[in-house]
């Protein structure tokens, strides 16, 4: 009997530390391996392992927090694949668009020669311009011949879709059509005055664009005859207020590039209104010695 119950006991000894290795340990052990194939596969949903030892919390935590740090890394770098991806695309979109354009209105304007209709070779021609002169201007800085040439095709097409169209008188000193300008520097001013100067004017409209050396320095005048402004608006169109009424913010969109590509060797000055005469003059002073 004594036997027995020595085999006994010790069998149940046996069963009891089986049991405590199976539930205790290894079922939670193969509960971590299938979370953490679950993990390869992408599923990074937290876990909860019970050991009933003071380590189960340190387990549960520690799978959780690499979960975590898996699954951010996962996502960063998807993010950047997708930025990758986008980046290429859009590059490609400009590469191709701007070349399709540009082909196309070269046949535009070819065929339209061949017909002999020259108001479409016109326009073709000045909206061809236009678009080379964006896509092929990569630089902040453009000649000045550039720039008019832009200003010539820019101010045809506004005439073409104008039922009132205005007059563009240039005056340039040939010895600086090579000296750099900032893009895109003339066009929004031509623009404020045929959209604002010449509004309910009954007589002929007309915008003066003169650039000249004086001095050290290249003065370029951009002159409407239209309405002209009050003293009190024009002390105002560079208010820094956002709400403010009279605010132009081609005006002061310009006037920030400059003070940013020269600080206080540029400027931008505005003069409207002589007695009796309505008018609205741009002058803008660039150094020769950073133009060039």
């Amino acid at each position: 009997i004594a036997v027995y119950l020595s085999l006994f006991f010790i069998f149940s000894i046996y069963l009891s530390y089986s049991f405590f290795i199976l539930v205790l340990i290894h079922i939670p052990i193969k509960q971590l391996l299938k979370s953490m194939e679950n993990v390869g596969k992408g599923n990074y949903s937290k876990k909860k392992f019970v050991t009933y030892f003071d380590e189960d919390d340190s387990l549960t935590s520690g799978f959780n927090l690499m979960s975590d740090k898996l699954e951010a890394q996962q996502k960063n770098k998807e993010k950047s694949y997708r930025e990758s991806l986008s980046s290429e695309i859009e590059a490609l979109s400009f590469e191709i668009k701007p070349r399709f354009m540009c082909n196309t209105l070269e046949i535009i304007e070819k065929l339209s020669k061949i017909e002999k209709n020259s108001e479409t070779r016109l326009l073709s021609k000045a909206l061809l311009t236009i678009t080379k002169y964006n896509t092929e201007t990569t630089n902040n800085l453009v000649s000045i011949e550039k720039e008019v040439e832009n200003i010539e095709a820019y101010t045809y097409i506004m005439n073409a879709q104008n039922y009132k169209p205005f007059e563009l008188k240039i005056d340039i000193e040939e010895c600086i059509l090579n000296n750099k300008i900032p893009s895109l520097l003339l066009q929004p001013i031509i623009e404020n005055s045929s959209k604002h100067g010449f509004k309910e004017m009954e007589k002929e409209s007309i915008i003066t664009l003169s650039i000249k050396k004086i001095d050290n320095n290249i003065r370029i005048i951009i002159r409407d005859n239209g309405r002209g402004i009050d003293k009190v608006k024009l002390s105002k169109l560079f208010e820094d207020e956002s709400d403010s009424t009279f605010k132009n913010h081609s005006l002061v969109n310009i006037k920030k590039r400059l003070l940013c590509i020269y600080c206080d060797k540029a400027s931008l000055t505005i003069q409207s209104e002589d007695k009796n005469v309505s008018y609205f003059e741009n002058i803008i002073t660039i150094p020769t010695s950073i133009a060039k």
